[in-house]
């Protein structure tokens, strides 16, 4: 992984509302965490190609339309991430949505709404949060 940053407490969020992700990485902030975003699935691959995350938290969703770009995103994080925490977030979820990024490898899956503070908690408890 050559060229690659390091981060000890490193999140990537992805999801193609722009407020959405600000909001989020505002409500997420914290020292010693550096949150890179990404809004378009290229945005993500080029972001996990060139990073190490402690995880990933993405919509499924990115291009307004029904396609499922998030699985991509989970395909390609578990990829080059392998010990990466993989979170979904949907607005469009259901039981096969949940089993399917579960076989993908997403390690976690909420529909929205889902509360900053939800996924805060999570993140201390596996200890990729300050």
């Amino acid at each position: 992984m050559d060229g690659m940053t390091t981060a000890a407490n490193r999140l990537l969020l992805v999801d193609d509302e722009e407020a959405i992700v600000f909001a989020f990485s505002q409500l997420l902030k914290a020292p010693n965490l550096q949150i890179d975003t990404a809004t378009s699935l290229q945005d993500a691959v080029n972001h996990l190609k060139n990073n190490n995350y402690s995880a990933v938290i993405a919509d499924l969703r990115l291009s307004g339309s029904t396609n499922l770009e998030g699985y991509d995103v989970i395909r390609e994080a578990r990829a080059t991430q392998a010990d990466c925490i993989i979170i979904i977030v949907t607005a469009y979820g259901g039981e096969d949505t949940a089993k399917t990024v579960s076989q993908l490898g997403a390690d976690y899956y909420f529909e929205k709404p889902v509360s900053p503070k939800t996924i805060k908690d999570l993140l201390k408890s596996k200890a990729v949060y300050p």
